[in-house]
C-alpha cells in the first residue's frame, strides 16, 4: 500500500508539468500515439516546436520528479505509517504477537530499496538528521549523519558532534527485551558496523569498520576498538585524554619531544602472540590534534555547518538524477534517431520501424551510460586531479570537493558494478589514475584508484572494498592499497588503507586486514581482525596457490613460529 501511494503524487505532479508545458499546443498535439513515436498529424514545423518545447523539457523534468517527489512521498508515508501504527517504542521485554509484528512492519518498511535509497541523498547534512527525529530518533544538533539501519529509532540515542559510518546498524531488541544503544558525545562508528542493545558508545571513543558491540558491553572511554572475535570487538589502543594534550603544548618546545613520548606512546592491547597484523605501538593520537581541533571548530561553527549542508544539498540535486536522467537521454536519442530516418525515408513500414528500435535503442543506453561514466570521471580529474595520501580536516575545500565526487560515484555505483569481472572494469581503474597489471579479475569497489597498485594475476572479489580512505574524529586519512602479483581477495572483504597483500596471499570471505597491516606471501588469512589460518611448507609452494597446509587456527602454532610467519 505504501509503494504504492507514494506514486499518487508523483501522478499529479507529471500531470500538471504536462499540461503546463503543453498549453499552447493543439490537444491532438497531445495523444499518446504522439508521445510514443514524437510525430504528429501536423506540419513539421509544428512537430520540431513539440519536440523542443514540450517532449524535451518533460524528459528532463521527469529524473527529478521521480527522484524527489517520489522519494518525499514514500518517506512521508513511512513515517505515518510508524506512528499509526507502531506508535512510539519503549524499553523491555516484547511479549505480545502485535508487538512484534508492529516492529516486523517498520521494519519492513524502512529496508526497502525505496526508503533506503531516498535517505542515502542526504548523507552528511542536517536534512538527514531531521528525517531521522521525524521516526522518533533522539539525535542531537551537529551529528556528521550517515544512513544507519534501525527498527525502534525511538530508542535510539546520538549525542552531539558524533561522526557515522555508512552501513551501521543498530539493534535495539535482543532475546525478545528491547533497550537502548546510546551513541555518545564525539564517538566515532566506522562503516559496517554493529551495536547490539544496551551497549553505548562512549566519549571519544572509536568503533572501527565491521566491529560488533554485543548486547550489554561496556566499553572504555577514548579507546579505539575492531572487529569480531567471539562475538565481540577487540580494544586497540587508548587515546590520551584531551586536558593532557593540552597540556603538553603548554609546557613549551624546549621539552615538547619528551612529553611527546611519554603522552602520545601507548601500549596497544592486541599483541601479535594473538595471531593478529598488529604492530608494536598505536597511533600517536596527539599528532593528529591539530587537524581534529580545526574540523571540530569549523563543525561548531554556524558559518561553516550551514555552508557544508547547503553544498551537500546542492551536490544531491544536482547528482542524484543522473541515473534517470540516462534512462531518459536513450529515449530522446531514439526519438530523435528515429525522426530522422522516418524524415529521409529510411522506414517505410511498421516492422522497419520496430527493427530500429531494437537495434538504436539498446546502443543509445550503453552510449550515454558510457559518457556518463566518462563525464563523471573527468569531474574527478577537474575537482581533485591525482588523490594523494595524508591527513585532510573536516570541512576543508579537500571535503567539499571529496564528498561532491563521492555522491556522483555512488549514484552511478551499479553501473559500474556491472562492468565487474571484464576488461572494462580494468580499463575505468586504469582511466581512474590506478596502477593495474595483467590478467586482473576485479569485482569490488573504490573510490581514491590513484593510491591502488594491482599487480600481475590479482583476483579482487565480489563487493571487496578496496577505497584508500578513513575517518577518525572529523579528520580524512588517505594512504595507498598494494595487491602483489597472484594475491586473492575474496568476496566482501576488506584491506584497509595502508594494507598490502603480498604475493600469492588469500584473504578469505568476510575478512578485515587492518590500517597498514600486510597479509605475507604465500598465507592465508581470515577474520575480522584477519590472522594466520594457512601456511606455505616450503619456497616453491609459495607461489603455487594449490600447494597449501592448514594451520587450524595460528592459536595452535608456537607463538614464536606465528611471530616468524607475520
Amino acid at each position: 500500500l505504501v509503494q504504492n501511494l507514494a506514486w499518487i503524487p508523483v501522478c499529479f505532479a507529471l500531470s500538471g508539468i504536462w499540461a503546463r508545458l503543453s498549453a499552447g499546443f493543439e490537444p491532438a498535439a497531445m495523444s499518446s500515439a504522439a508521445f510514443i513515436a514524437g510525430t504528429f498529424e501536423s506540419s513539421a514545423g509544428q512537430t520540431a516546436s513539440w519536440r523542443w518545447h514540450v517532449l524535451l523539457p518533460f524528459c528532463m523534468l521527469l529524473p527529478w520528479t521521480m527522484i524527489f517527489v517520489h522519494g518525499a512521498s514514500h518517506f512521508m508515508l513511512v513515517v505515518v505509517a510508524k506512528w499509526c501504527v507502531a506508535g512510539r517504542f519503549r524499553e523491555g521485554s516484547v511479549k505480545s504477537d502485535w508487538a512484534w509484528f508492529q516492529r516486523w512492519l517498520v521494519e519492513r518498511l524502512v529496508t526497502s530499496s525505496a526508503f533506503e535509497d531516498f535517505m542515502e541523498l542526504w548523507v552528511n547534512t542536517e536534512v538527514l538528521s531531521i528525517f531521522f527525529r521525524l521516526l522518533g530518533a533522539h539525535i542531537a544538533p551537529r551529528v556528521n549523519m550517515d544512513f544507519f539501519g534501525a527498527v525502534e529509532f525511538d530508542l535510539v540515542h546520538v549525542e552531539r558532534d558524533v561522526v557515522f559510518g555508512s552501513g551501521v546498524l543498530l539493534v535495539n531488541t535482543s532475546h525478545g527485551v528491547s533497550r537502548r544503544v546510546v551513541l555518545k558525545c564525539n564517538s566515532c562508528i566506522l562503516d559496517h558496523s554493529c551495536i547490539v542493545a544496551a551497549a553505548t558508545l562512549p566519549e571519544g571513543s572509536l568503533l572501527g569498520s565491521y566491529s560488533v558491540v554485543p548486547e550489554g558491553k561496556e566499553l572504555e572511554p577514548r579507546t579505539v576498538y575492531t572487529g569480531c572475535e567471539h562475538g565481540s570487538c577487540i580494544a586497540l589502543f587508548q587515546r590520551p585524554p584531551q586536558q593532557a594534550a593540552e597540556a603538553s603544548d603548554d609546557e613549551g618546545r624546549s621539552s615538547h619531544h619528551a612529553d611527546k613520548e611519554e603522552i602520545e606512546l601507548l601500549t596497544p592491547l592486541v599483541s601479535l602472540e594473538e595471531g593478529h597484523l598488529r604492530s608494536h605501538t598505536a597511533p600517536a593520537a596527539a599528532s593528529h590534534r591539530h587537524l581534529e581541533d580545526v574540523a571540530l571548530r569549523r563543525h561548531q561553527s554556524t558559518f561553516w555547518f550551514v555552508v557544508f549542508n547547503l553544498w551537500c544539498v546542492a551536490v544531491t540535486l544536482v547528482v542524484a538524477p543522473l541515473h534517470e536522467i540516462i534512462y531518459w537521454s536513450a529515449l530522446l536519442l531514439q526519438f530523435e534517431v528515429h525522426s530522422r530516418l522516418k524524415e529521409v525515408g529510411f522506414l517505410q513500414t511498421s516492422r522497419e520501424e520496430f527493427y530500429s528500435v531494437i537495434f538504436f535503442l539498446p546502443l543509445m543506453f550503453v552510449l550515454v551510460t558510457l559518457l556518463t561514466i566518462a563525464l563523471v570521471g573527468f569531474s574527478k580529474w577537474l575537482l581533485v586531479g591525482s588523490w594523494s595520501a595524508g591527513d585532510r580536516p573536516f570541512y576543508s575545500w579537500f571535503h567539499f570537493r571529496w564528498v561532491a565526487l563521492m555522491s556522483g560515484f555512488g549514484v552511478l555505483s551499479d553501473l559500474i558494478e556491472q562492468l565487474g569481472g571484464t576488461w572494462l572494469a580494468v580499463a575505468y581503474l586504469r582511466i581512474m589514475g590506478a596502477e593495474v597489471g595483467k590478467r586482473v579479475c576485479f569485482f569490488g569497489h573504490g573510490f581514491e584508484y590513484d593510491l591502488l597498485r594491482i599487480g600481475d594475476d590479482v583476483c579482487i572479489g565480489h563487493n571487496c572494498d578496496v577505497t584508500a580512505h578513513t575517518v577518525e574524529n572529523m579528520v580524512m586519512k588517505l594512504e595507498g592499497l598494494s595487491f602483489d602479483k597472484g594475491s586473492s581477495i575474496l568476496s566482501d572483504s576488506v584491506i584497509m588503507p595502508g594494507g598490502q597483500a603480498e604475493t600469492w596471499s588469500v584473504l578469505l570471505e568476510h575478512s578485515q586486514v587492518l590500517k597498514g597491516d600486510v597479509v605475507p606471501s604465500g598465507r592465508t588469512f581470515g577474520g575480522l581482525p584477519a590472522k594466520l589460518v594457512e601456511s606455505c611448507t616450503t619456497d616453491a609452494d609459495c607461489v603455487n596457490p594449490l600447494c597449501r597446509v592448514p594451520l587450524h587456527g595460528a592459536s595452535e602454532v608456537d607463538d614464536g613460529e606465528v611471530a616468524h610467519n607475520v
